[in-house]
């Protein structure tokens, strides 16, 4: 249905947003934050559409090792001592 068309039932896109109080007072709207619940096989198709995209992504080798930004496992943290031990290996190599 959703491959072979190129599209989605209208219920697999619909969700129910309801306003959760973080802190504060309660009666300041700037006060809530929207929470989204969506269905479940709404959640499924897109968790199938995610793993099928990142495995052919990974087979084709379209994003390299050095990308780190949205790569399972990766993060601006590991891009950061990454860059910084190669900042550092490229000093020691230097007369």
């Amino acid at each position: 249905m959703i491959i072979s068309t190129g599209r989605t039932a209208g219920g697999l896109r619909k969700a129910s947003v309801t306003p959760v109080f973080m802190k504060g007072k309660k009666d300041d709207p700037r006060n809530y934050r929207p929470f989204s619940l969506t269905s479940i096989p709404g959640k499924l198709v897109e968790q199938i559409i995610l793993e099928t995209f990142s495995r052919h992504m990974k087979d084709k080798k379209v994003i390299r090792n050095s990308q780190h930004a949205f790569a399972k496992g990766k993060s601006r943290l590991t891009n950061l001592i990454n860059f910084y031990n190669e900042s550092y290996e490229q000093t020691q190599t230097v007369p």
